[in-house]
């Protein structure tokens, strides 16, 4: 196994991104890649705070669009970092997909009713000691957003189809001490994404690329029936 991403460029559209979920609704996927797992050693699974983020998807001028917070340069914690809204499980979540919402609606004012929730990625273990578990969910109509002016600075629009080429990734390796930490970093519109927002949506890109839709989408013809 290595850290490289080497994928074939696709388009996604809804209709493939629904297909995808629609049959690969696993209930526990499995993990997906820390490049850390790679080069550093494998990240230990016991023990994690676990969390949740919400990988929200909707059409905006014709397009697939993916929706990312720049976070407020005033937080304690990965101030000015690009990532997906969400946080900490809280004992009161019934699962992650209540946490995915609860943290996007006090994050950047989404209503949970207008989120269609689609599916989860496998968990992601980080190093500084959380497990994240990533829910994807379709807004079929987002409406005015709030952003929390304390958390979110701004939010990016970025279209989904900008992150299935594997040319726009980077990785970076670092010695720290004994070990070669490892990371993902795209840059989009001039903001950088790198670390556990950067691999999770690798792994969808990768999901995605390696379950070729059956129905024209724009990317793929219908295979011809046969007698």
């Amino acid at each position: 196994m290595n850290i490289e991403i080497d994928l074939p460029r696709i388009r996604p559209t809804l209709d493939s991104v629904l297909e995808y979920f629609g049959t690969h609704a696993e209930k526990d996927p499995e993990p997906m890649l820390n490049p850390d797992d790679i080069t550093a050693g494998v990240i230990s699974t016991t023990g994690k705070k676990d969390s949740a983020v919400l990988i929200p998807l909707y059409k905006k001028d014709g397009e697939l669009r993916i929706m990312l917070n720049w976070r407020s340069a005033n937080l304690r914690s990965h101030a000015g970092q690009i990532c997906f809204p969400g946080g900490r499980v809280d004992q009161s979540d019934a699962d992650c997909f209540e946490t995915a919402l609860r943290e996007t609606h006090e994050e950047v004012g989404l209503n949970p009713a207008n989120v269609r929730i689609l599916g989860k990625l496998g968990k992601y273990y980080t190093q500084s000691g959380y497990s994240i578990t990533p829910v994807v969910g379709y807004i079929e109509a987002p409406g005015e957003l709030q952003p929390n002016p304390d958390e979110v600075a701004a939010i990016l629009e970025p279209p989904l189809d900008f992150f299935t080429d594997s040319s726009v990734y980077e990785i970076h390796r670092r010695t720290v001490g004994e070990l070669v930490r490892s990371y993902y970093s795209v840059t989009y519109d001039g903001y950088v994404i790198w670390g556990a927002t950067c691999a999770i949506i690798v792994d969808l890109y990768k999901r995605l690329a390696n379950h070729p839709p059956t129905a024209t989408d724009g990317n793929r013809r219908q295979p011809t029936a046969t007698a």
